[in-house]
């Protein structure tokens, strides 16, 4: 054999060789794997506020001292209306305007509204009835 035919033979061997690790699997490769990792972090409950008798009165406090003084004043055939914040004046001095609008039950007649500047503590709360409105 001339050597250029046994270079032939090796090349050839060496090749076939080299190409054998480069032939696909058998079996299919593995899916790669996703994790999702979730994190929930809870909002702490706030604390509540405690009140004392020495705060000042809220819009909602006068609103109830005037309801209170109000209530007594009309018959059982009046209805009082709800609370709202737009029957409630701020005055910038510590006192709040309220009206306390009411209604007769029967639905039949006017209604009228009482007027009232409250202030002071919640333990001390000021009060001064200026009257009323009618709207018959």
């Amino acid at each position: 054999m001339k050597p250029r035919a046994i270079a032939a033979i090796i090349a050839t061997a060496l090749t076939a060789l080299a190409l054998t690790g480069c032939t696909a699997p058998d079996t299919p490769a593995a899916a790669p794997t996703v994790t999702v990792t979730t994190t929930v972090t809870a909002e702490p409950t706030p604390t509540p506020v405690t009140r004392s008798a020495d705060d000042a009165l809220s819009a909602l406090d006068a609103w109830l001292v005037c309801y209170g003084a109000t209530y007594g004043l009309y018959s059982e055939t009046s209805t009082l209306f709800p609370y709202s914040a737009d029957r409630v004046t701020d005055n910038g001095d510590g006192t709040f305007e309220v009206l306390v609008p009411f209604a007769p039950s029967s639905g039949e007649g006017s209604g009228a509204e009482s007027i009232c500047v409250a202030g002071g503590t919640v333990g001390e709360p000021t009060i001064e009835l200026q009257g009323g409105r009618d709207f018959g």
